[in-house]
C-alpha cells in the first residue's frame, strides 16, 4: 500500500489523544472558498473536513440539509457528495431532501458505454461509495472548467462579486481533503471508517480550532520538509481538538491569508518577473513583514522558494525531454540558458543534462487517488483500461492497447489505429504481452491498481470528474500542460459558441428547453443523469433537464433505473432515446416505442423526439464530446 496514505513520522500530534494510536491522517490538501452562489463537492474517495469560517452554510449531502454556523464542522466520508450554498440561499438545483444512492455499489460502466459491469463478487471490489459523477452542467462553478462561463482569459480573470446571503455577512469555508491509515493491520490499510470525535460527521470547533485551520491552510504552501511536518503534525492536532482535545494553537494573522492567496498565484505563474517588492506590494504588506510571514508559511524566503519552484518545474521538463535546453529556462523564468545551469548545478548538485540522464527518464506523480506513482516521464507504451480513451486522443496519446469498448464503436475508433484490445478488463497475460510502459486505468478500487501494477506503473484516472479536472491531470502526467490548456480553452469557448448560435437552448417563447434522455442497456431501461448525451445537453446556455432529472443531479446520479411504465414521469419538451448496439437490447427499445407509455411520453415533447446511435451520442471522453459539438446543432435542428 502506498505509504502517502499515512502519517509518515509514525506518531499523533500531542493534540490528537482522542483519536486511536493505530489511526493516522494524512493531510492532501486544502481550499477556502468564498461562496459565490454555490458550491459542488463530486464523489472522492478520501475524507473532506468542511470547516465553516464565516457566515452560515446550507450542506445537502443528500438525506436533507442541515446548516453550519461559523466554526462549526462537517466530516464527509469516503464517497460522499454534497452541494454547499449560504444558508440565507434557495438552492439552484430543485429541492432538497432526496436519499442518495445505497452505499457500498461498486463502479459500473455507465450504460450505453458498451463496456460490461461488474459486480462485487466479478471484481473483488467493495466501493464505500455511491456511483461516481461530474458536477452537473446546470449548477456548477463553471465546473469543467474551473473560470465563469465564456472565452477563457488570457490572464487571470477578475472574480465575479458575490453577493452576500439572506442575514447578511459572506458564507465562507475551508475544506481539507485527507486519508486515514489503520495501522493495526499486517499491511496498512486504508480506513474508510467514522472518525472518533465526529458523531454523525459533526464537530464543534473552539477558537483555537479555528485559528488552527485558518493557519494550516495557509501552510498549503510548505516546501521545505520542516514546514511539511509542522503542517502534517498541525493537521492532526486539529483533528485532536475536533475530537475534544484542548491542544492550544497559535493565532495566523490576516497577513498570512494575504501572502498565502500571494503564493497560490505565484504557482501558477512562476516563470513571470517577479520581485520581492511586487509580491509585498501584491499582498499589500511592506516587504519586511511580508518576507516574515512567506517564511512563516513555505519556510523558505520569497525569491528562495520562487527559485525553487523554477528548478522543480524544469527538473521535471529536463526528464521528459521537453525541449532544448534554451527553451526551458525561458519556460521556466530563467534569462539565458548558462544563468540557468548554474542555478540548476547549485540546486540540485548537477548539470541539467546530467540530472536528465541521471533520473533515467522517470517522475513522480500523484493519481486520482492521491497516491505518488514513478512513471516514465515520456512514456512510449500505454495501456488504458477504461470507458474514457478519448481523454487521451484529445491530447494526441495513443494508447497501444488496453480494454476499452469505443475501439469498435464510435468516434473514437476512428484514431484507435493499431489498439491491441484485451479480452476482458483483467486480462494480465495478454497485457504482459502488449508490454506496456505505463497502464492507465479508471476503476478507482486500490486492489485493481496494486493487480496491474504487476505489469507496469498504473496511474488511476477518474473518467467520472469534470472534463477541465480530467484533461488538466492528464496534462501533468504527460508534460502537456499546455497543450490541455489549449485544447480546453478551444473546447469551451466552441462549446458556448454552439449554444448561443442556437439561442440558448431556448424555445420560442425565450424559456429554455427541458430534455430527458433514455436508454435500454443490458435489458434494463435508464433515464440518464449526468454522463453521456445528458452531459452536454445540461449546460448552463443549454437545454434544462427535466424535473425529476433535476433531483438526480443533485445526488450526483450518473444514471438512474426505471421502469418503462414509469417513463412519462419524465417527459419533456425534448426526448432522446439512445439506441444500443445490442440487438437484443435494440428490440427492447423497439417494443418500448410501439406501446402506450412511450406515446404518452412523446405527446408530451413538443419540440421534437430524437432517436440517435449510444455509441455515438452517449459518450463523456473529450475527444467524441468535441466531435459531438459539430452534429448536435444539426441534430436539434432536425436536419
Amino acid at each position: 500500500m502506498d505509504t502517502e496514505f499515512y502519517a509518515q513520522d509514525g506518531r499523533n500530534g500531542r493534540g490528537s489523544g482522542a483519536l486511536p494510536e493505530a489511526l493516522r491522517c494524512h493531510l492532501l490538501a486544502s481550499e477556502r472558498v468564498e461562496l459565490c452562489g454555490g458550491d459542488r463537492l463530486a464523489y472522492s474517495p478520501v475524507y473532506r473536513l468542511l470547516f465553516a469560517s464565516a457566515g452560515s452554510l446550507r450542506v445537502d449531502v443528500g438525506d436533507g440539509p442541515l446548516t453550519l454556523q461559523a466554526g462549526e464542522v462537517l466530516l464527509l466520508p469516503p464517497g460522499s457528495a454534497a452541494e454547499i450554498g449560504a444558508a440565507g440561499e434557495a438552492s439552484r438545483h430543485g429541492t432538497p431532501g432526496e436519499s442518495m444512492p445505497e452505499s457500498g455499489m461498486p463502479k459500473q460502466s455507465a450504460p450505453g458505454q458498451n463496456v460490461p459491469a461488474r459486480n462485487p463478487s466479478e471484481c473483488g471490489a467493495q466501493r464505500p461509495a455511491a456511483p461516481r459523477q461530474s458536477a452537473p452542467p446546470d449548477a456548477r462553478r463553471a465546473a469543467d472548467t474551473g473560470r465563469a462561463a465564456g472565452p477563457l482569459p488570457q490572464g487571470p480573470a477578475p472574480a465575479p462579486p458575490c453577493p452576500a446571503p439572506a442575514g447578511g455577512g459572506k458564507a465562507v469555508y475551508c475544506r481539507f481533503d485527507f486519508t486515514a491509515a489503520d495501522l493495526t493491520e499486517p499491511e496498512p490499510a486504508r480506513y474508510a471508517g467514522e472518525l472518533p470525535g465526529f458523531a454523525g460527521g459533526l464537530a464543534a470547533a473552539s477558537p483555537e480550532a479555528s485559528a488552527l485551520a485558518e493557519e494550516l491552510h495557509a501552510l498549503r504552501f510548505a516546501r521545505t520538509d520542516a514546514t511539511r511536518r509542522r503542517r502534517q503534525a498541525g493537521f492532526e492536532r486539529l483533528l485532536g481538538l475536533l475530537a475534544a482535545s484542548e491542544e492550544p494553537a497559535s493565532v495566523p494573522s490576516e497577513a498570512a491569508r494575504a501572502v498565502a492567496d500571494g503564493i497560490a498565484a505565484l504557482e501558477r505563474r512562476f516563470a513571470e518577473d517577479w520581485t520581492a517588492a511586487r509580491l509585498a506590494e501584491a499582498a499589500g504588506l511592506t516587504p519586511r513583514r511580508y518576507a516574515a510571514v512567506f517564511r512563516a508559511i513555505t519556510g523558505m524566503a520569497p525569491l528562495e522558494y520562487l527559485n525553487a519552484l523554477r528548478i522543480e518545474r524544469a527538473g521535471q521538463m529536463l526528464r521528459r525531454g521537453d525541449g532544448p535546453l534554451r527553451e526551458i529556462a525561458s519556460r521556466t523564468g530563467f534569462r539565458d540558458e548558462y544563468y540557468f545551469s548554474r542555478r540548476f548545478r547549485a540546486a540540485t548538485g548537477s548539470a541539467p543534462g546530467r540530472y536528465a540522464r541521471r533520473g533515467e527518464g522517470m517522475l513522480t506523480v500523484r493519481d486520482s487517488l492521491h497516491r505518488r506513482v514513478s512513471v516514465p516521464a515520456k512514456p512510449r507504451r500505454v495501456l488504458y483500461v477504461g470507458e474514457a480513451v478519448g481523454d487521451l486522443l484529445a491530447l494526441g496519446i495513443q494508447p497501444v492497447g488496453g480494454h476499452c469498448m469505443p475501439a469498435q464503436s464510435g468516434f473514437c475508433g476512428e484514431r484507435l489505429g493499431g489498439f491491441i484490445e484485451l479480452s476482458s478488463d483483467d486480462d494480465l497475460r495478454g497485457a504482459a504481452r502488449i508490454h506496456p510502459d505505463l497502464i492507465v486505468c479508471t476503476s478507482m478500487d486500490e486492489r485493481t491498481s496494486r493487480l496491474w501494477s504487476k505489469i507496469a506503473p498504473v496511474l488511476v484516472h477518474d473518467s467520472w470528474s469534470p472534463l477541465g479536472e480530467r484533461i488538466r491531470l492528464l496534462g501533468r502526467w504527460f508534460g502537456r500542460e499546455r497543450q490541455a490548456e489549449r485544447w480546453l480553452e478551444r473546447y469551451f469557448e466552441a462549446e458556448q459558441g454552439m449554444w448561443r448560435g442556437l439561442g440558448g437552448g431556448s424555445g420560442s417563447g425565450g424559456v429554455r428547453e427541458t430534455a430527458s434522455v433514455f436508454l435500454f442497456e443490458r435489458g434494463r431501461f435508464f433515464v440518464m443523469g449526468k454522463i453521456g448525451l445528458s452531459s452536454m445537453l445540461y449546460h448552463p446556455d443549454g437545454l434544462r433537464p427535466a424535473e425529476p432529472v433535476r433531483s438526480m443531479l443533485i445526488r450526483d446520479e450518473g444514471y438512474m433505473e426505471i421502469s418503462p411504465e414509469a417513463a412519462s414521469v419524465y417527459a419533456a419538451d425534448r426526448i432522446f432515446m439512445l439506441m444500443s448496439s445490442s440487438q437484443p437490447d435494440r428490440r427492447a427499445a423497439d417494443d418500448f416505442m410501439r406501446g402506450p407509455h412511450w406515446k404518452k411520453l412523446s405527446k408530451a415533447a413538443v419540440r421534437g423526439v430524437h432517436v440517435v446511435e449510444s455509441s455515438r451520442w452517449n459518450a463523456f471522453d473529450a475527444y467524441s464530446r468535441s466531435r459531438l459539438l459539430g452534429d448536435l446543432p444539426a441534430l436539434l435542428n432536425g436536419r
